[in-house]
This record gives structure tokens, sequence and C-alpha cells, in this order.
């Protein structure tokens, strides 16, 4: 099933691997470096992105890839997976290095380290970025956002699907698409994210830690946002709180653990409306935005509202 529901409905992250052409990659590259099998493969990230085609993937051996320049991924429908029993890190060594990616890519069992300096490890460019989906992998040592839309621009995502990753050990917010998609459209259109954790995350830039935000509130048509079986911890945010969901109803928090620093003065829970079921958080409030009113329509005994809270 190549990017479909499966048979509970939801959406199927499993993508058929086994049956594409790979270009092979590992920080040691050895005999004619061409891709094509592990001992003749690519010895960069970036050279194997290059040589892969639409459809390919890439299989990344164990070690670090350092890369100091952005590489723009526009090749559709490319995956990109560790080989088995592989942890390969990706390590971005400038501010400004990323991945840019304006079309539809899966990652598996990749690290992105930031190294303390990159901006945004992870940002989509274009007036329709596609589908991005993360599988399995850990997020550390960026500056602003671990995975973003960057700041005001034009991007639309038609969605983000983030299951069994870390968010960790970073000077910035774990995710945000916001702002700058034009006037009655989404930065992303369905975000979903779930089994996965962050903490030890310094947010800064007054956007919270996950933050996505719609700008169709004055159609009607909303994005879709699904969070589950996530644990946030050991994290700060000078506005907007742990999870800032905008200028949507039609969200859905389930089955997870937020805990969120007493003295910040900021909610745990910036939302507009939807469903939160299932879940404990701890210290912090849950804030209502301005266009929807505060509408929890769903709260189970489960889901604590500590003292002096909304």
């Amino acid at each position: 099933d190549e990017t479909g529901d499966d048979e509970d409905g939801e959406e199927d992250t499993t993508i058929d691997f086994e049956s594409r052409v790979k270009v092979y990659v590992s920080p040691t590259g050895s005999g004619s470096q061409d891709g094509s099998s592990p001992e003749n493969a690519k010895s960069s990230f970036a050279s194997a992105y290059s040589a892969v085609q639409p459809g390919q993937a890439i299989v990344m051996a164990d070690g670090i890839y350092e890369e100091a320049y952005v590489i723009t991924m526009d090749k559709e429908d490319v995956i990109i997976k560790a080989a088995e029993d592989a942890k390969p890190v990706i390590k971005l060594t400038g501010a400004w290095t990323s991945l840019h990616l304006t079309a539809t890519v899966q990652f598996d069992g990749i690290g992105f380290d930031g190294n303390g300096v990159c901006y945004y490890p992870i940002s989509s460019m274009g007036s329709n970025a596609g589908k991005f989906t993360f599988v399995n992998c850990d997020f550390t040592g960026w500056v602003y956002w671990g995975i973003s839309n960057q700041y005001e621009s034009t991007t639309h995502v038609d969605s983000v699907i983030i299951d069994k990753c870390t968010f960790h050990d970073a000077v910035g917010g774990a995710i945000r698409f916001n702002d700058g998609a034009p006037a009655g459209t989404h930065a992303c259109s369905y975000f979903k994210m779930t089994n996965s954790t962050l903490y030890n995350l310094v947010e800064e830039e007054y956007s919270g830690i996950i933050h996505v935000s719609s700008r169709g509130e004055a159609s009607g048509d909303q994005n879709e946002v699904i969070i589950d079986h996530i644990t946030m911890y050991n994290n700060s945010s000078k506005d907007l709180g742990c999870i800032a969901i905008r200028k949507t109803s039609n969200l859905k928090i389930s089955n997870s653990i937020i805990v969120f620093p007493t003295n910040l003065g900021q909610p745990a829970l910036y939302i507009y409306g939807g469903t939160v079921n299932n879940t404990l958080y701890l210290n912090g409030t849950i804030k209502s935005g301005p266009t929807y009113t505060a509408c929890i329509a769903d709260k189970d005994p489960l889901f604590v509202f500590p003292e002096g809270g909304n």
C-alpha cells in the first residue's frame, strides 16, 4: 500500500521498499562509489540524493554524514531508509544548512543533528510541497525549529506524518507549520504525530514546541491535526506553550502526557477547539484562541485540569 489507509482507516506509513531501485551510501564509501551496492556505496548523502531518481530509495549505512550546504529535495516519492541495524545521522554543520523538501518523501530510521548551529534541519519550500513522512527518526541540536515551513514562506504541504520519533536537546521548537501560506489555505493540510517523545527543548521564538496553524478559518476550510500517544517533558516555551494548534477546531489530542514547567506562565495547550481524550497534562493551563470559543468537546476522567486551570 503506497500511501493509503490501513484496515482501521488510519494513515498507513508503510511504503513498499523492497521492490524499489536503491542507491547505497556510506560515510566510508568505497569501490566504484556509483551507489549500486553496499560495496560500491556513495560517500555522502548529497551525492546519493543527486544519483537517486523519483520513485527510488536511498539506503544509508551506519555513521555520521556531514553536510555543509542546502540540499533541495525535489524528486517525487523517494524513500531514505537506514540499512538494517544502522543508525545513520545527517549532521548539518552550517546555520542555513538544511534539507529543503519540495516533493513527497519518507525518512525511516534517520537521525538529524543540527550541530548547535543549524536553524532548520528540515524545511519545506514551494507552493505544493507534497507529503512528508518521518518514521523512527531522531532530531537534535537545531536552533529554531526541527521541522518547519520556515517563517513567512509560501509553502503548502499536503501532509506531515511523524511516527515513533524523538525531538530533544535543542534551542527551539520541534514543529512549526505556520504563517506565509496564502489566506484561505494552510501551511499544512493534514498533520499527524503519533508514538513520539519530545524533551529538553527550549523554545525562544514565541511559537510553542508543536505549532500548526490554519489560515482557512474565514472560508471554514480547516486543516486536520491529530496528536496521539506523545510524551512531552523538560520543555520550555517563551509563548504559546507546549502545543499550539491555531485557527482550526478540527483537532484530536489523545493518549498523551504533557509536563510543562510551572514558572513560565504559559499554557500547556493553546487550542481553538476540538477533542482531548485520555490525556494527562501537568502544570500550565489550556488557553483558547480568539477565533473559536473554548469548546473542548470531549473530556474523560483521565483528562486532568490542574488547580487554577481554565
